[in-house]
């Protein structure tokens, strides 16, 4: 049904039923699948693995650290001044692509492959 001019969104039964078909397979391929469960807390392990190195830095004052010549030293003052140190290492991380947050882990916390899920 057309949804134009409505509170709400309609679609045709075609599309429904396929978004329906999505959903259903995005819970049993990705959202419930044991295999990648197992790699969400290796993930969660990273994040707080660099959020803890990333904001020791930032205390410390260690300009060295990547946290500041990757991203913190493009900022305005205004930033700087106005964000706390734990949201200044949200921003950051938040921004990583997939492959950079994985490449800044330590080895022994880097997730094995998942093809062939």
């Amino acid at each position: 049904s057309n949804s134009m001019d409505q509170p709400f969104i309609g679609f045709s039964e075609q599309v429904s039923s396929a978004l329906k078909k999505l959903k259903t397979f995005n819970y049993k391929h990705i959202y419930k699948n044991p295999v990648i469960k197992n790699h969400l807390s290796s993930i969660k392990d990273i994040f707080t693995f660099l959020f803890e190195k990333y904001l020791t830095a930032l205390e410390k004052g260690d300009e060295q650290s990547i946290i500041f010549t990757d991203f913190l030293n493009g900022m305005s003052d205004g930033y700087r001044n106005n964000q706390s140190n734990p949201e200044i290492v949200r921003d950051y991380v938040s921004g990583m692509t997939d492959s950079y947050f994985i490449r800044q882990a330590p080895d022994h916390l880097k997730p094995t492959s998942i093809e062939n899920v």
